[in-house]
């Protein structure tokens, strides 16, 4: 039996909140160390130490974000790529068990009341992205990503009339 294997990656945008809480630490950083210093002496160069720390592991790894899509027969596994280094797997699904799938913003997802939703796209808020509703542990769930045309033909092929891309 031959596996069927297609991946694609998606850069996806760095939000302002983001870009504002990074320079935010940034700036509190700086100044606890040259207020600090003066009056708290080596509390505050232990405390500008811890929060270093805090921006280098926790928060500047989740600046840059890629998400890989992987089909592998029927299945798609979506992963994120944290600052070009870390992976993890973000969510795996069974094709067979998608209820539908369609454009973001279609008339078809109307009636779909997901209980979560994960965005797994761009972030450009283009009119490229799709949205998987799937149910999983009795919770209907929706699924945001922005897939290419090859993405769309397979996922498609297997899920035939509960695809809504036309």
């Amino acid at each position: 039996m031959k596996d069927e294997y297609y991946e694609q990656i998606v850069t996806r945008k760095t939000s302002k909140a983001m870009l504002a809480g990074v320079v935010l630490a940034v700036v509190i950083t700086i100044l606890l160390f040259g207020v600090g210093i003066l009056y708290l002496g080596v509390l505050a160069f232990i405390a500008v130490a811890w929060l270093l720390v805090i921006i280098r592991f926790f928060i500047y790894p989740r600046i840059h974000v890629e998400y890989e899509y992987m089909l592998l027969n029927r299945s798609l596994e979506i992963a994120a790529i944290y600052n070009k280094e870390k992976r993890r797997n973000r969510i795996y699904l069974n094709l067979d068990k998608i209820e539908m799938m369609a454009p973001l913003g279609s008339s078809v997802l109307t009636n779909s009341h997901p209980d979560h939703s994960y965005d797994f796209s761009s972030g450009l808020g283009t009119a490229d992205s799709y949205a998987i509703i799937v149910n999983r542990d009795q919770k209907v769930l929706q699924i945001i990503f922005d897939p290419d045309q090859e993405i769309l033909n397979r996922i498609c092929q297997v899920i035939k009339t509960r695809c809504y891309f036309h």
